[in-house]
């Protein structure tokens, strides 16, 4: 059995339908090719990380992945999507994407690549060599607990409309890695109830913050700041939570690296519960 890894394709989205009804049937029921084709559009999309596995001209698997910057690490590559249809699982081509995508990356000069695993694909990650990384938390707070803002330094503005996908949506300082990006293509690209805000200092970038909220008035934000708003973390925190207001959300939440939580108890009084998801990485 050949297995065959190449850049993806708008047509093979077709085949990639097939592939989603056996690996995301728990998490999301895609019906049609064209809720797939939306997933591969976008500012947030780049076509140079889209690869897909292919057997008997047949596509049975795709990974996605980018770039982010990040102050300690540099340059991280994040599997966004690793998704391979179950009939051809074991059978190394889900090893096969991962190595094509790290050569990618390294091209690109990513010092390390990381993943979100669920728990029953972790020994997969284990076997191509990503170990895990620390641990997640998911946080919440009813959206009326929410206090002040600890200071009120920035000033805010909304990323509405935008060409190219703005710097200020490519770092990781304290948020997770790939989730502040994420969220904000929900919101700017599908169109999903929310705001994109950027955090300003002496009129220069120092913060994003972004907020969804779904239809039952739950709201799902990542706020994260870079080297200049290091100090207003709490602030940047609770403003992104509070901006939920406009939906009259009732409950807000996120997922942070558990070692941020002191940052994120110091701003508000969160419930945590250990989240499913373990990161795993792997240094190029």
């Amino acid at each position: 059995m050949m297995v065959k890894i190449r850049k993806g394709r708008m047509r093979d989205c077709a085949d990639i339908l097939t592939v989603y009804q056996t690996t995301r049937w728990l998490q999301k029921k895609y019906i049609t090719v064209e809720e797939v084709k939306e997933e591969h559009r976008g500012l947030f999309f780049r076509r140079w990380g889209w690869l897909v596995a292919e057997i008997d001209e047949k596509v049975v698997g795709e990974t996605t992945v980018r770039l982010e910057r990040n102050p300690v690490s540099g340059r991280i590559g994040i599997v966004r999507t690793m998704d391979v249809d179950v009939r051809h699982q074991k059978k190394g081509v889900g090893t096969s994407l991962a190595r094509a995508a790290e050569t990618i990356l390294r091209k690109r000069k990513a010092v390390r690549v990381v993943a979100d695993s669920p728990p029953e694909a972790y020994n997969f990650w284990m076997k191509i060599g990503y170990f895990a990384r620390g641990s997640l938390l998911d946080i919440s707070i009813k959206r009326e607990n929410l206090p002040e803002p600890p200071s009120k330094d920035f000033d805010i503005g909304d990323i509405e409309e935008v060409e190219r996908l703005p710097a200020s949506l490519k770092y990781s300082h304290m948020a997770h890695p790939g989730l502040l990006a994420e969220l904000a293509r929900d919101v700017l690209v599908f169109g999903e109830k929310g705001r994109v805000l950027e955090f300003r200092l002496d009129g220069k970038p120092a913060g994003t913050g972004v907020v969804k909220v779904d239809d039952q008035k739950r709201a799902y934000f990542v706020a994260d700041i870079n080297r200049r708003g290091k100090q207003h973390l709490g602030e940047a925190i609770v403003r992104t939570a509070r901006a939920s207001h406009r939906w009259r959300a009732t409950d807000v939440c996120t997922t942070i690296p558990k070692e941020r939580l002191t940052y994120y108890e110091e701003a508000a009084p969160w419930n945590a519960n250990p989240c499913r998801t373990i990161p795993v990485t792997r240094l190029l």
